[in-house]
């Protein structure tokens, strides 16, 4: 049984009267002890997704199992004590944390969510440092407020609250965009090492590809609402199976590259109106005939690499190596 699995997942907003499918039939997994990279452009509805597994929009359609248990919207009563083993990352460490709250205050919080039976004052005080400890910072830290934390000081200290409430799942939703490069990576090799030491799932939320490349063990590719492609991480990225995660790696700078591969033309359509067929047609290199009457299904290519795509359908070989920005050569190997 996977630790997550979304089948079929959609999500409707209603804006000004129009119904929008921010995700539109999504399914993915995540294992115990795996990092699961989600990619795609701004406005393919990787947010989303990532609120919807747990349970912080509703679902129009489909469902989110974690562990085996239906996960289910948030709602005023407290939520199961099965489901609190999943918890998130957010995005901006500034704001994710109350300035007015000592940071060992907060990181209490996790602990008292993540037990019936809460700890003594003294008891709870080790393991708010404890904590601190685990992602490289000084137990003493826990006396102190946000603001006096760099960003990515605050991201550890954001960590460690997840941490507190004994998590199965961790979903970090760009949790290192808003940092500089050297804390990202730090942050980054942290999320690693966490995984692999406490045995749990991370669902890895990012623009940057190569830190996705380097992190995940699987990647999962989405385009305006639906995954459109997941495989093993190294697959995906050395032969990718759709054409979309091809531009996404292949638009990667390399200094190692001849030049720069095009830009994708257009910009991601509104999902209050979306393309008839595969979503990708309009802006796909490679689009023909039934591109843009039917919807192509996610199947598998090889084994472990699924992708939705007419081509295979139509048994048009499209895994030859992608213009990977570690290749010399760009290699294509596509038919026209």
């Amino acid at each position: 049984m996977s630790l997550v699995t979304v089948e079929d997942a959609e999500v409707v907003y209603h804006r000004r009267g129009q119904a929008v499918r921010a995700v539109a039939g999504a399914s993915l997994t995540v294992e115990r002890g795996e990092v699961v990279g989600l990619v795609g452009e701004s406005g393919c509805g990787k947010s989303t997704l990532a609120k919807a597994i747990l349970g912080l929009v509703p679902l129009a359609a489909g469902s989110v199992h974690f562990e085996g248990e239906p996960v289910v919207p948030l709602g005023r009563g407290p939520r199961s004590r099965s489901l609190r083993g999943m918890q998130m990352v957010f995005q901006d460490p500034y704001s994710s944390l109350n300035p007015r709250r000592r940071v060992g205050d907060q990181i209490a919080d996790g602990i008292e969510l993540g037990t019936d039976d809460p700890p003594r004052a003294a008891e709870r005080r080790t393991l708010v440092g404890e904590l601190l400890e685990r992602v490289g910072l000084p137990p003493e830290f826990a006396r102190r407020y946000p603001h006096e934390f760099s960003g990515g000081q605050r991201q550890r200290i954001a960590i460690a609250r997840a941490l507190a409430a004994r998590p199965r799942l961790i979903v970090a939703d760009e949790a290192i965009s808003a940092l500089d490069v050297s804390a990202q990576a730090s942050i980054a090799n942290l999320l690693a090492s966490l995984v692999a030491d406490l045995d749990m799932g991370l669902l890895f939320i990012s623009h940057d590809l190569g830190i996705v490349r380097q992190l995940s063990d699987r990647i999962a590719v989405m385009y305006l609402g639906e995954v459109v492609e997941t495989g093993p991480a190294e697959d995906v990225w050395a032969r990718s199976a759709h054409p979309y995660g091809r531009a996404l790696i292949g638009a990667i700078p390399s200094v190692s590259n001849r030049g720069l591969p095009d830009d994708l033309p257009g910009d991601v359509p509104d999902p209050a109106a979306p393309p008839t067929g595969c979503r990708f047609h309009p802006r796909c290199p490679r689009a023909f005939e039934p591109c843009a009457g039917e919807v192509p299904a996610l199947l598998e290519v090889v084994p472990g690499h699924r992708a939705a795509c007419h081509l295979h359908t139509r048994g048009v070989p499209v895994t030859a190596a992608v213009a990977s920005p570690d290749s010399t050569h760009p290699a294509d190997g596509t038919p026209s």
